[in-house]
């Protein structure tokens, strides 16, 4: 979600994150975002549908190929994505 905010590149690892490019060149920018989605309550589920095929590193089900595309992006959702534990980290509560 940072890098269609913000452009650039988003390296997440389990306990820290890393911002290049046009992500990382403005902490007050990364902190507004921030700010605005806890404003916002987000990610919301639909972050996490729209956001969680560019998170997935493996296949998350066999039946990929086979499902229509909605149900795969809520499979994919469901899988990869926490998004209470997101939105805690958001407001700064992780």
């Amino acid at each position: 979600m940072l890098e269609a905010e913000l452009g650039g590149k988003a390296v997440v690892r389990n306990e820290s994150m890393t911002l290049k490019g046009d992500a990382g060149k403005s902490v007050v920018a990364m902190r507004q975002v921030l700010e605005r989605w806890h404003v916002e309550g987000r990610p919301t589920l639909e972050d996490a549908v729209r956001f969680a095929a560019q998170g997935a590193r493996a296949r998350v089900s066999k039946f990929e190929p086979c499902l229509p595309e909605p149900v795969l992006a809520r499979l994919m959702a469901d899988a990869v994505v926490d998004v209470e534990g997101a939105r805690a980290a958001v407001a700064g509560r992780e």
